[in-house]
């Protein structure tokens, strides 16, 4: 039996994140997925992003990169915090997966908060820092309950860290 699984983009939620206010890019039908009507073919497609100038497909791309940054457990550089909307202290990013492991199909959803802190370093140099509001990580298996369960979740409330660790 394989142990390794195959993972897809299923969809991206931005907000906050630099020109794009609040939107919704899917990369596959959504229904297709809520009927559970998957197959191989699903995890073989091609996907292309076009669009005219200005439409968000850079920042598309720079919310995937944002997002591979953290889903690799490496620490999000001050640089990213020039990815807010000018209009913001903070972003959003929200992906869904769909999983194939062992014949058996599941679809997780992350989803990401940052807060922009300026502060100004010793040497009196305004900077960027960053920090994680809130973080959820959840899946279910795609059946006829699709009972959600949550992996994690955490938030960061009047200064108080608050998490959860199902076992």
């Amino acid at each position: 039996m394989n142990n390794f699984g195959i993972v897809r983009l299923e969809s991206l939620r931005l907000k906050n994140f630099k020109n794009i206010i609040n939107g919704d890019i899917y990369f596959s039908e959504k229904k297709k997925v809520e009927r559970g009507d998957i197959n191989e073919d699903d995890f073989s497609s091609i996907l292309g992003i076009y669009g005219q100038n200005g439409s968000g497909k850079t920042s598309c791309l720079d919310a995937l990169r944002l997002l591979q940054t953290i889903l690799s457990g490496v620490n999000i550089s001050p640089f990213y915090g020039e990815f807010i909307n000018t209009d913001s202290n903070n972003m959003s990013i929200g992906a869904d997966f769909l999983i194939k492991r062992d014949g058996v199909y599941y679809y997780a959803q992350y989803d990401i908060s940052i807060n922009a802190k300026p502060s100004i370093n010793k040497s009196g140099v305004k900077r960027i820092d960053l920090e994680i509001e809130s973080e959820k990580l959840s899946y279910y298996k795609i059946d006829n309950q699709k009972k959600k369960n949550n992996i994690f979740s955490y938030t960061k409330k009047d200064g108080v860290s608050k998490a959860f660790l199902s076992k």
